[in-house]
C-alpha cells in the first residue's frame, strides 16, 4: 500500500467520523444552519472517500467509466467549499440576507461543477489514474481545462473563506468567545491548507497548456501531506468549539473529586462523633460538586464549634516551629489551623475542658464563616487538609512547654 493510499484512507476515515459526529450532534435539528452543516461535512466526507485510490479503481470497474471517482471527488470538493461559504454566511448574518446571497452562490458553484462534468465527459481517459490524474492526462486540452477550472475555483473559494475566518476571529464581537475564536482560526488554517493544495494542483496543470511535462511526484506529495492535514484541521475546527467547553467541565469535575479525596480524611476525623450531620442528597452520591459543597459546609459548622476550644499554647508552639523551618506564611497559617483543630477535636473527645476564649480566629476567617465564596472556602480547607496530612512533630503541637 502506497503512502498516498494510506493517507487517503486515513483522511476518509476522519471525514466519515466527523460526519457521524455531526449527524449525532445535530440530530433532530431542522434549521437552515444544521442543513448547511450536514451538506458541507457530507460533501467533504464523500470527496475524501472518492480520493482513496482503491475506491477509485472499484468505482471505475463497477460503473464501467474509468476515473469516474475523480469526477466525484472534484464535484464533491467544490460542493463542500460552496456549502461552507453558505454555512459561514448563515452563521454570521441574518437568514434573510443569506437567502439573498444563496442564489448567487448556488448559481456560481453549480456552473463550475457543470463545467467540470462537461469537460470530463468530452475527455478520453481510458486508464484509471487515481494517483496523478491531472498530470497523466494533462496533455489533453479538455483535461487541462478541467483541472484548471477545478483547482482555480477551489483555491479562490478557499482563500475567500480564509479571509472571512481571519477577519471574524480578529473582530471585537467574538473577543469574549475564546473557543469559538480558536475554531475560526483552525478553520482558516484548514481553508488555507486547501488553497495550498489547489495551487499545487494548478502548478502541476498549467504547464500542460504549453506542452511541458510535469513530474507527478510533486502532485503525489501534495496529496499525501496537504489533504490529510485538511481533514485534521477541519475536524479540529468543527469539534473544538463544541468539545473544548465540555473538556473544561470535565477538568472541573475531576478537580472536584480530587478536592473530595483531599478533604475526606480531615472531614471524617473532625466529624467522627457527629456522623448524623453528614448529609448526601438522594441521587447525588456521585456528584462531586454536591459532595464537596456539603463537605465544606459541614467543615465550616464543625470549625464554629471547635474554634471555641482552641488552645493558645498549641498556636504558639506550632507557629514557632513552622517559623523555625522557614515556611511561607500561607503554610504557617494552614499548619496552625490544622494543629488547633486536631488538638480541639482530641480534647473534646477526651471530655477535656470547657470552651475558653479563643485567642485566635482563622487566618482566612471569611473562608470558613460563610461570608466568602465557595471557591475561597474550598481553597482554604484544602490548604488545612494538606497541612493536617503533614503535621509538625507532636512535641511542637502538644501545647506543653518543656522545662
Amino acid at each position: 500500500m502506497s503512502p498516498q493510499e494510506k493517507a487517503s484512507i486515513g483522511t476518509a476515515l476522519l471525514g466519515a467520523g466527523l460526519l457521524a459526529f455531526e449527524v449525532w450532534w445535530l440530530r433532530g435539528s431542522r434549521t437552515f444552519l444544521a442543513r448547511a452543516m450536514w451538506t458541507c461535512v457530507g460533501f467533504a466526507a464523500l470527496a475524501f472517500v472518492c480520493d482513496v485510490p482503491s475506491f477509485s479503481e472499484w468505482a471505475g470497474e463497477a460503473s464501467g467509466v474509468p476515473n469516474i471517482s475523480r469526477l466525484g471527488a472534484y464535484a464533491f470538493a467544490l460542493g463542500s467549499v460552496g456549502s461552507a461559504q453558505i454555512l459561514a454566511l448563515a452563521w454570521r448574518f441574518p437568514l434573510g440576507e443569506v437567502r439573498r446571497r444563496l442564489r448567487r452562490l448556488a448559481f456560481g458553484w453549480g456552473a463550475v461543477i457543470l463545467a467540470v462534468v462537461l469537460l470530463f465527459a468530452v475527455s478520453d481517459v481510458p486508464v484509471e489514474r487515481p494517483d496523478d490524474f491531472p498530470v497523466a492526462y494533462g496533455h489533453q486540452p479538455s483535461v487541462a481545462a478541467l483541472s484548471t477550472v477545478y483547482f482555480s475555483a477551489l483555491a479562490a473559494g478557499s482563500l475567500r473563506l480564509t479571509w472571512w475566518m481571519v477577519s471574524w476571529a480578529r473582530g471585537a464581537k467574538f473577543a469574549r468567545f475564546t473557543w469559538l475564536r480558536i475554531g475560526l482560526i483552525l478553520y482558516a488554517c484548514e481553508t488555507f491548507t486547501l488553497s495550498l493544495w489547489a495551487l499545487t494542483g494548478l502548478g502541476c496543470t498549467v504547464p500542460a497548456w504549453f506542452g511541458l511535462g510535469v513530474s507527478g511526484r510533486l502532485y503525489n506529495l501534495g496529496a499525501s501531506v496537504l489533504l490529510p492535514l485538511v481533514g485534521v484541521l477541519l475536524c479540529g475546527a468543527l469539534l473544538v468549539p463544541v468539545a473544548a467547553p465540555r473538556l473544561v467541565l470535565l477538568r472541573v469535575w475531576l478537580n472536584r473529586w480530587r478536592a473530595f479525596l483531599l478533604l475526606r480524611p480531615l472531614h471524617r476525623r473532625l466529624l467522627a462523633g457527629s456522623q448524623g450531620h453528614v448529609l448526601v442528597a438522594a441521587g447525588k452520591r456521585f456528584d462531586p460538586h454536591h459532595r464537596v459543597r456539603r463537605m465544606v459546609i459541614e467543615l465550616n459548622d464543625r470549625w464554629a464549634v471547635l474554634s471555641l476550644f482552641y488552645d493558645p499554647d498549641v498556636r504558639e508552639s506550632t507557629e514557632r516551629a513552622a517559623r523555625e523551618r522557614g515556611l511561607p506564611d500561607a503554610v504557617v497559617e494552614a499548619l496552625v489551623e490544622a494543629a488547633q483543630l486536631r488538638a480541639a477535636a482530641q480534647g473534646r473527645g477526651d471530655g477535656d475542658g470547657a470552651p475558653r476564649p479563643a485567642a485566635h480566629t482563622a487566618p482566612d476567617s471569611e473562608a470558613v464563616d460563610g461570608s466568602g465564596g465557595v471557591d475561597s472556602e474550598l481553597r482554604w480547607w484544602i490548604r488545612v487538609a494538606r497541612a493536617d496530612r503533614r503535621p509538625l512533630p507532636a512535641e511542637h503541637t502538644s501545647g506543653r512547654r518543656r522545662g
